[in-house]
């Protein structure tokens, strides 16, 4: 996704660049709904095994559980902005296609947008999962965080 959201913004910013690269932009922002879906299914799977026992919160209302509530609530907007971005950006490209009018200008504006939000929420999501598994007591590599060579 941060892929196509930077993408998206030359795109805009450049509108013959969008008639020349916005299939391939579209293509793009559908793989991204695609791995933003999986990613979200993973991560409803790392909270389930959290909850049921399997990492280490102190208690349902620690600090673990709420960073893991933050991070299931990051995931979830980040999923309904890659949608909205796609939808957005799909009616621009068949907009543009036919030639259509003064809403072109809006939908430049709101695909722009929301592609600085999925960025935005590509980010934070990941790095308040990264906290969850990296961090004490969240979880994250046997060996207390040390990385363990192979053998070794």
């Amino acid at each position: 996704m941060p892929v196509a959201g930077i993408a998206a913004l030359a795109l805009v910013a450049r509108p013959a660049w969008l008639d020349r690269y916005g299939l391939a932009l579209g293509v793009l922002a559908v793989a991204s709904i695609a791995s933003t879906i999986l990613a979200v299914g993973a991560g409803q799977a790392f909270r389930a095994d959290r909850e049921q026992g399997g990492g280490g919160f102190g208690g349902p209302g620690g600090e673990e559980s709420h960073r893991l509530s933050e991070h299931a609530q990051a995931g979830e907007n980040l999923r309904l902005v890659v949608i909205a971005f796609t939808v957005l950006l799909v009616t621009l490209l068949a907009r543009r296609m036919r030639r259509g009018g003064p809403a072109l200008a809006i939908l430049r504006v709101a695909v722009a947008v929301l592609a600085v939000l999925a960025v935005f929420f590509v980010i934070r999501t990941g790095h308040l999962g990264a906290q969850l598994t990296w961090e004490s007591g969240g979880g994250g590599p046997p060996g207390g965080g040390q990385f363990q060579p192979p053998g070794g």
